[in-house]
């Protein structure tokens, strides 16, 4: 599982800097290129991480090594270990003096977004008992909250929450929020937790998209399968009549779009309009 986890969180960035390389062909190459560097980069820290061995991380750190050396791909020691979903060397870091605030050179991250990621509750609850901010912001201003609620891990953002986590943070790229995110992507039970916790309903990002606007987008529809998000936001007091950087309501924004998803999501925005 752990070597699962692992692999997930690096091609997981790989993905991420395929993205960003338009018009090239031969991505297969490139990932094979790009999984090569990390081999390279890692150090005898990061092998022995891997290797889950204490021992070994032990007598290293013993002789010199650097803690918080990184294998500029995924990151340090410790986000190797958390990657992993090694609780106990990430524990053992910790204690050895990890820097549990730095930063992976690809986006910002830190071990507590990795956690939040993969909804790890233990290792979650580890990083915040030894002091790792809530707060904390990767590349994109983004919160560990804001993992959860990208990949619907409800139960680490409820944790997060708990813990301090501000509930209506705003990241840069969009200036979207947590209910934001989670509602852009179809993840109702966190919308649920974070409407429990006090989120703005109503505020708008940087194109003047709300979470109902959000809920009534293509990916979310599809992801949930009907109409539910879109009727439990405005249950909630969504507004229906906010206005987008175009000037369209959520439902002028769907009628303007092709295809029969696209129909169903005007339709039920049309039955809560005519309901008011």
């Amino acid at each position: 599982m752990g070597d699962c986890r692992f692999t997930e969180a690096v091609a997981s960035v790989v993905r991420t800097q395929l993205s960003l390389i338009k018009g090239l062909q031969g991505s297969a190459l490139i990932l094979s290129v790009l999984v090569t560097a990390i081999q390279v980069q890692a150090g005898p820290l990061h092998d022995a991480v891997r290797a889950k061995d204490v021992t070994a991380i032990d007598g290293l750190l013993a002789d010199g090594a650097n803690i918080d050396e990184t294998d500029y791909f995924v990151g340090t020691a410790l986000h190797v270990a958390v990657a992993q979903g090694d609780e106990v060397t990430a524990g053992a870091l910790i204690k050895f003096g990890a820097n549990i605030e730095a930063v992976s050179e690809l986006r910002g991250t830190r071990a507590l977004h990795m956690a939040a990621d993969f909804n790890d509750l233990k290792i979650l609850a580890l990083l915040l008992d030894h002091g790792a901010d809530p707060e904390s912001r990767d590349a994109d201003g983004r919160t560990p909250l804001f993992q959860a609620a990208l990949r619907g891990n409800t139960a680490a953002a409820e944790l997060l929450l708990e813990r301090g986590a501000d509930v209506d943070a705003v990241e840069r790229s969009y200036r979207l929020t947590p209910l934001q995110q989670a509602a852009e992507n179809g993840n109702i039970a966190t919308v649920k937790l974070l409407l429990q916790y006090g989120a703005e309903i109503n505020v708008l990002d940087s194109r003047g998209f709300s979470a109902l606007s959000m809920a009534a987008q293509l990916q979310s529809y599809t992801n949930v399968g009907d109409a539910r998000l879109i009727e439990l936001l405005a249950a909630e007091g969504a507004d229906l009549q906010l206005r987008n950087e175009f000037g369209q309501t959520p439902r002028e924004y769907a009628a303007s779009r092709n295809g029969s998803t696209w129909k169903k999501i005007a339709d039920a925005l049309l039955r809560l309009e005519s309901s008011e």
